[in-house]
């Protein structure tokens, strides 16, 4: 039997094999064509990473070998600029050693003399410290000075300040300004008030004393000698009484002078007084008590030797037997 008799046998069953085959391939044709691009970028991928490594290798490896070098190159130039510099810093310093000595030598041997400008050093360090000590007593005695005036203008100041306010000091009956027992400094403050115008006031009355004397010394002399009669009519007073009592000092009256209940402490200190009176200060003399006989007692005077208390229950009657 031949191909084609076959094929024209088979034809139909060919047919539906082949539509299926087809449909299977279009059918399987999406999955397939995912699979190789899967396939292949996977491949790519393992190729492109082993050529990127490669090539990442290769560029550490130049990096590496220049950036050495480079260090190396950097290294021996500073290695050769620090010689450099040791070197050139001792060649100074032997040059200045050599002309420090030489310099030396020959400001001592052709220009100073060293003991001669130690000598005046010195002298002029004892000086410079003797200056200091003048300046320093000078200082002191100027602050002092200037301590001195200070206190002495505030003690002008203060002593013009009480005699301008001497009204407001207080007396026994009304209490000043400053008079309080609160307050030490209020009541210091008028104790100074009180002092200065009392020392104002003994020098004014000096000062008074010495103008009425020369007045009365020219009133004198004036009436002593008249050119002509002058009659006194009246009991006139002696113009150096009138001098005095027309610049006598206000006293206060016995009111303000005295304390509203004054009554009352003289009649405490009376009583007071009394009451030390009344005390018994005679003394007590041991002699005569020593030189009295000796009174027995009632309670020891029976004829028993079997002696009772005194007070006892048969006391009364062993002394009636």
């Amino acid at each position: 039997m031949s191909l084609e008799q076959l094929i024209q046998q088979n034809l139909e069953h060919l047919i539906v094999e082949y539509s299926n085959r087809l449909t299977d391939t279009e059918n399987n044709r999406f999955d397939e064509y995912f699979a190789a691009v899967k396939i292949q970028s996977w491949f790519r991928g393992v190729k492109w990473r082993k050529q990127l490594k490669y090539l990442n290798e290769c560029a550490t490896k130049i990096q590496k070998t220049w950036r050495g070098y480079m260090g190396r190159q950097k290294f021996r130039r500073l290695a050769m600029e620090k010689k450099d510099q040791e070197y050139n810093k001792m060649r100074r310093d032997a040059a200045i050693m050599i002309q420090k000595t030489w310099k030396g030598y020959y400001s001592r041997k052709y220009k100073h003399d060293y003991y001669a400008q130690k000598m005046f050093l010195n002298g002029i360090q004892k000086r410079h410290k003797i200056y200091i000590l003048e300046k320093l007593e000078k200082s002191k005695q100027i602050n002092l000075e200037n301590k001195i005036d200070f206190e002495s203008n505030q003690e002008k100041e203060l002593k013009k300040y009480c005699i301008k306010n001497h009204h407001l000091v207080g007396t026994n009956m009304i209490d000043g300004v400053y008079s309080s027992k609160y307050h030490p400094k209020l009541q210091k403050m008028n104790d100074l008030i009180k002092y200065y115008n009392k020392m104002e006031n003994k020098k004014s009355m000096r000062e008074i004393k010495k103008k009425m004397k020369l007045k009365c010394i020219t009133v004198e002399n004036k009436y002593s000698n008249p050119t002509k009669p002058f009659d006194f009519k009246g009991p006139f007073k002696a113009p150096s009484v009138v001098f005095h009592l027309r610049h006598k000092k206000l006293e206060p009256t016995l009111r303000v002078q005295t304390d509203y209940f004054s009554i009352e402490n003289a009649r405490e200190q009376l009583k007071m007084k009394e009451y030390l009176q009344c005390i018994h200060d005679k003394t007590f003399n041991f002699k005569k008590i020593d030189s009295l006989e000796y009174e027995s007692q009632l309670h020891s005077q029976f004829k028993y030797d079997d002696r009772l208390k005194y007070g006892s229950k048969h006391f009364r009657y062993y002394e009636d037997q």
